[in-house]
Order: structure tokens, then sequence, then C-alpha cells
């Protein structure tokens, strides 16, 4: 199916993230702010030298290094890794880009998260089964198109 694209279902918190004038806020999904429970993203967000509504999952790796639900419930706030795994963007220097095809969206996304590891851009693939066969033999969540 040429008109998708398919990426890793992460195991994580559906966070949508707002940044103006390196003010931040996430959001959940039902809007609650959860900007306070994060600092190291938070942290990551203030540094973008941009205006930016971002769309990821928050996730923290086990000690194999696969995403675990346990461990994100369990965050401390400071000492654990954690990340963003971010897969859109919406919004940018007061432009909406939600017209934009979604492909086109992550490009620009992966050129502003760059050099900001915990902020991981979450990488798409064009063979949803060979995805989906390599993350079943990993013991992941699943896939999304």
């Amino acid at each position: 199916m040429d008109e998708y694209i398919y990426e890793i279902k992460w195991d994580g918190y559906r966070i949508i993230s707002y940044v103006e004038n390196g003010k931040v806020r996430m959001d959940s999904r039902s809007a609650l702010d959860y900007t306070k429970k994060y600092p190291p993203i938070k942290q990551a967000l203030e540094t973008l030298q941009h205006d930016v509504v971002v769309d990821g999952e928050v996730v923290v790796c086990d000690h194999e290094g696969k995403p675990s639900f346990d461990a994100l419930q369990k965050f401390n706030g400071h000492s654990s890794p954690i990340n963003y795994c971010v897969f859109d963007i919406l919004w940018l220097d007061g432009n909406n880009l939600m017209t934009l095809p979604l492909i086109e969206r992550k490009t620009i996304l992966k050129e502003i998260v760059k050099d900001i590891p915990v902020l991981r851009y979450s990488e798409s693939f064009e063979n949803g089964m060979t995805l989906f066969d390599n993350i079943v033999a990993q013991g992941l969540e699943g896939i999304v198109a």
C-alpha cells in the first residue's frame, strides 16, 4: 500500500507539547497538564529555537532498551532515562502545518529535533510487513500505519 507509512507503536504516554517563546506545556490526550511530570523532556523542548506544537509518545526503556510502560509509570522525574518519541509537528513559528502531507511534516520535525537526544524522532518505514515482522521478533508493542 503505497499511500501508507508505518511506524513503531511506542509503549508510553501520548503527549502533545506546545512551545511558545521558550515556554513549554505538555498535555495528555485528555488535556491534563503533564509538564511538571517529565522535567528532562520539558528542558529539551525549551532548547528548541522555534515555536512549535509537536505530537509524540513519552517512553522509558527497560534494561534491554525496550520501551516499558511499567518503567514509565514508575518514572521518578530525574534519574530514569526518558525519551519523547516525536512523530508529528502540527505548528511551526506561527504556521499551521496540518494541511501539509504527513511525510513533509515529518521531514520538518526531523530537522528541528535532530541534535536533542531526549527528543527522539520516530522514523517511518515504507514496508509495513517487514516492520511488523521485526517488531514481533523483538517483542515490542506493535506498529501504526
